[in-house]
């Protein structure tokens, strides 16, 4: 473990949150589960997590026995409801405000809340509709009452009026209601589902965003989705975890999951200790994953994953350096943006004479999803304004002289000997 502390405590440890990253256990999950080896998988996690008081995790799946996938962007998840016996034991809440959960449709999103629960797992992100999705989790924990808040960026699966699915991103809504948390006498936490996937760091409208909810009262702010472990900072006394990596998210099995990324299967815990002031500090607990395990980073590996959390955390305080890293990851993924968002759509869409079933909900819609996806979807929509504002500015070559030390970060040494290990 690595502590790294704020300040030094004004009382006695009063409550201890763990919080993990991403968690979609697939095909494994359910084949450990059948096997009775789904305690397994964390359980060389267990002494971290012992002492804590609340243990949260984003569950990146809806949980369902069929397939009945919905039209989006991008691969529909699924698990089998036994496959979140891994979990059992081990987590306290479900993190459901993210892009998959709704990936089998809105039947599915109930089932998931109802298995998770079933197995002793609140949840929280997700509900009947809007309202449900909303509403925070509170749990008492030592005698402190936890409001616990889970939002989601526009993408897909995403709750209505009088639907169920994930609650998104409403700034406004939502910095409110932590404020009104706060105010009587919760100690709200703000989970975040967004961002750049693979991308070392947060964007700077991201960044800002998760200040935005430390300044509104939040006492531990995380943000999920990048697939690879991001830094922290401590913002008004509050930590901010912009990214803890994928917690276990083994291959599916099929071409799009057989070749991960180097950072694929690592990842980080971290725990927050508060007393009465607040948080004061925060412990890590590196971690790699399998197959059919999470195991703890020991020796070199974990010092080399220390000092990469170390070196993606620096920028985080200088808006000048962030903003420059940023640009150079749109200029490099800009132009794929839109020549996917664009590629399918028919050659005459815009003509005037063109016919406007598409207009009418009469034609096939998936010419338009991916589209649709880019223009509703805060990171996508930042990625290709802020490569379009390059292109423009002339400034697309200039932006591009960070790009290798990108890469490099995407591929540190500790983690190339483990592509498509199992």
């Amino acid at each position: 473990m690595a502590l790294l502390t704020w300040r030094e405590p004004v009382s006695p440890v009063r409550l201890r949150i763990v919080a993990g990253g991403d968690f979609c256990p697939g095909p494994l999950g359910s084949a450990l589960a059948h096997g009775g080896r789904a305690n397994e998988v964390l359980v060389q996690l267990a002494p971290f997590l012992a002492d804590a008081d609340l243990r949260i995790v984003q569950f990146e799946t809806p949980l369902a026995t069929e397939p009945s996938p919905i039209l989006k962007s991008g691969p529909n998840l699924l698990s089998a409801p036994e496959s979140a016996d891994v979990l059992r034991g081990y987590f306290d809440v479900a993190l459901l405000a993210n892009n998959h959960i709704g990936d089998q449709g809105p039947d599915a999103v109930l089932a998931t809340i109802r298995e998770l629960r079933a197995r002793g797992l609140a949840t929280v992100g997700a509900g009947t509709n809007l309202a449900a999705a909303a509403a925070p989790l509170e749990i008492e924990r030592r005698g402190i009452r936890v409001a616990v808040f889970n939002f989601a960026e526009h993408e897909f699966g995403i709750a209505g009026t009088n639907a169920p699915g994930a609650v998104p991103q409403r700034p406004r809504e939502d910095l409110a209601a932590v404020m009104r948390a706060a105010a009587n006498g919760a100690l709200p936490v703000v989970v975040l589902h967004g961002g750049h996937e693979h991308f070392p760091f947060p964007s700077p409208r991201l960044r800002d965003l998760c200040r935005d909810f430390a300044e509104a009262g939040a006492k531990l702010v995380v943000n999920c989705h990048e697939h690879c472990p991001q830094g922290i900072e401590w913002h008004v006394g509050v930590p901010i975890i912009y990214c803890p990596g994928n917690f276990w998210f083994p291959p599916r099995g099929d071409a799009t999951s057989a070749n991960r990324p180097p950072l694929w299967y690592y990842g980080y815990l971290v725990k927050v200790l508060f007393d009465t002031k607040g948080a004061f500090a925060i412990e890590l607990l590196p971690h790699e994953s399998g197959a059919n395990f999470v195991r703890p980073l020991e020796g070199a590996a974990r010092a080399a994953f220390l000092d990469y959390i170390a070196r993606v955390s620096e920028p985080l305080s200088d808006p000048v350096r962030l903003q420059a890293l940023f640009e150079a990851w749109c200029a490099d993924k800009g132009r794929a943006y839109l020549r996917f968002s664009a590629a399918a759509l028919p050659t005459d869409w815009l003509k005037d004479e063109a016919p406007r079933d598409w207009e009418r909900g009469a034609a096939d819609p998936r010419p338009f999803v991916d589209m649709r996806n880019v223009f509703t979807c805060e990171s996508h929509n930042d990625l290709v304004r802020t490569y379009l504002e390059l292109c423009v500015s002339g400034r697309l070559a200039d932006a591009s002289r960070l790009q290798p030390e990108i890469d490099a970060l995407r591929n540190p040494a500790f983690a190339l000997s483990r592509i498509n290990q199992p």
